[in-house]
């Protein structure tokens, strides 16, 4: 069993080296007509020192977690790990986000937009989906 587990986390280690960073996720993201950037939370059992892993919002531990995806929610880039208190905002500048998707002149999916470009997107995906049901 243990060796198991060891070949499980090599795997693990071996698979997060090969994704792309932010400057390789940016030649991606350029070319997109906008971003959707978001963060989430990704739960996690209480450890040791629990204070800065416990996200007020949420009430819960966790990790907080960015994540870049195109228009249709395709993620094309997540960043490392901050602890769960993080605020999405505050982690998005910590890992360069915002700094990158300015110089690159890529826009941010705009809040008072996101139920309209949501709603088109739904449209689509039935549209696509009645397609083959026929």
């Amino acid at each position: 069993m243990a060796t198991a587990w060891r070949y499980v986390q090599e795997v693990i280690t071996l698979l997060a080296t090969a994704a792309d960073d932010l400057a390789t996720a940016m030649k991606k993201i350029r070319m997109l007509a906008y971003a959707i950037m978001d963060g989430t939370l990704i739960p996690i059992d209480r450890i040791a020192d629990q204070k800065p892993y416990c996200s007020g919002k949420h009430k819960r531990h966790g990790v907080n977690v960015q994540v870049i995806a195109d228009a249709v929610g395709r993620l094309v880039w997540a960043s490392p790990a901050l602890p769960g208190s993080v605020h999405d905002l505050t982690a998005a500048r910590t890992h360069g986000i915002i700094d990158a998707l300015t110089s690159a002149d890529v826009m941010r999916c705009c809040p008072r937009r996101a139920t309209t470009i949501v709603q088109a997107i739904l449209f689509l995906h039935h549209v696509e989906a009645n397609r083959y049901s026929r």
